[in-house]
């Protein structure tokens, strides 16, 4: 039995590579139902076919070692980075001007949300009944007045 991790990343690669199962596992000439197993994590393929998949959907998994593992950057964000890094001064700007932009923007989104949640649940505490606080009706407790 195959790990989630590898099953999901496995998926990941044919789906990034823009390939359905059908065109995979019709390419290979194997059953959908072996080609499914690998991607649900029931089963792995072998060394050999898994090498054929890296091939066919044109994966190095040499790349993943080559990452900066202190940054803990995910396959995608490699991938921009080195988009970024074949852009003109032009296109680099452009970028950075774009991604400044819209971190202050979600930033703004981020607070909003927040903002409304703390007055929503304000709103519903101000709705509930205050609770008696006299310990004796707490606990259900009946005093009898004993002055005379």
């Amino acid at each position: 039995m195959a790990s989630k991790e590898f099953s999901r990343k496995l998926k990941e690669l044919r789906i990034r590579a823009g390939f359905s199962q059908k065109q995979v596992y019709e390419h290979f000439n194997i059953p959908q139902s072996t080609f499914s197993s690998w991607e649900t994590g029931k089963a792995e393929p072998s060394g050999d076919m898994l090498l054929k998949l890296y091939d066919f959907y044109q994966y190095s998994p040499l790349k993943d070692w080559n990452t900066d593992t202190v940054s803990g950057l995910t396959t995608e964000e490699y991938d921009i980075v080195k988009i970024y890094r074949d852009l003109d001064i032009y296109g680099k700007e452009l970028v950075i001007t774009v991604l400044k932009k819209e971190s202050e923007r979600s930033f703004k989104q981020r607070m909003k949300e927040y903002s409304d949640r703390l007055t929503e649940l304000s709103q519903s505490r101000e709705k509930q009944p205050v609770a008696d606080t006299n310990p004796a009706s707490a606990n259900n407790i009946e005093i009898k007045n004993t002055e005379k």
